[in-house]
């Protein structure tokens, strides 16, 4: 091993350079990012939504003259730290209520952000339970928007595996009724290369009109 370890430094030697994003976006060769926030309740509703919860309520009546829910309540309503306030409302941003005013906001403000149909976006999620949670909201809601779901496949003996292999399926099977395709789940890395020509306009996809384009992903 010691041997080895000289060998690789004797051909390599030490790294004369590096060159990252933090390089690449100001030289022009990298695309940057455009980056800004987006809320879908504002201030005040989140707020309220976090004291509610630590008063144990659901609305202010059901304080009444409970001192102690209504110091629960007031703590949050008069905290000046909003950032303490966002961290304690973590919980709620995993809630099908978020995702649906995430959904809401998205289909909203489409029709400007995308020029009316001519780009398309990619909603990147927390992990892949939250992303089938968008995806059923999406189908659900808004089924005139073509919506793909693309993820790690691999199925093992966790606890939500059935759950996960369930909407492998479920995609796959929307996807081929949609455009026409075949895929099934033993080629789904086949799947996966199709939905990002398809995203990207690239062959046999460079031409296609609207209703054969994704909306989403």
């Amino acid at each position: 091993n010691a041997k080895k370890e000289i060998t690789t430094e004797v051909i390599f030697g030490d790294m004369l350079h590096k060159y990252t994003l933090g390089n690449g976006i100001p030289d022009g060769n990298v695309l940057g990012f455009d980056l800004k926030r987006e809320d879908d309740m504002t201030e005040y509703e989140l707020r309220e939504m976090v004291a509610f919860h630590e008063a144990e309520v659901d609305t202010v009546e059901q304080i009444g003259d409970d001192s102690e829910k209504k110091a629960k309540y007031d703590a949050v309503m008069n905290d000046w730290d909003i950032l303490k306030v966002e961290d304690k409302a973590k919980s709620f941003y995993q809630c099908k209520e978020h995702h649906t005013a995430v959904a809401n906001k998205i289909v909203a403000e489409r029709p400007v952000l995308s020029m009316n149909g001519k780009f398309h976006a990619i909603l990147a999620t927390k992990n892949i339970p939250e992303a089938i949670e968008y995806y059923r909201i999406f189908k659900t809601r808004f089924p005139e928007y073509h919506v793909a779901t693309v993820f790690d496949d691999s199925i093992d003996n966790e606890e939500r595996a059935i759950y996960k292999e369930d909407a492998i399926l479920e995609m796959l099977e929307d996807y081929n009724n949609t455009f026409g395709t075949s895929f099934q789940q033993s080629t789904y890395a086949k799947y996966k290369k199709d939905v990002a020509k398809r995203l990207a306009h690239k062959a046999p996809y460079a031409h296609i009109d609207q209703d054969h384009q994704l909306d989403l992903l």
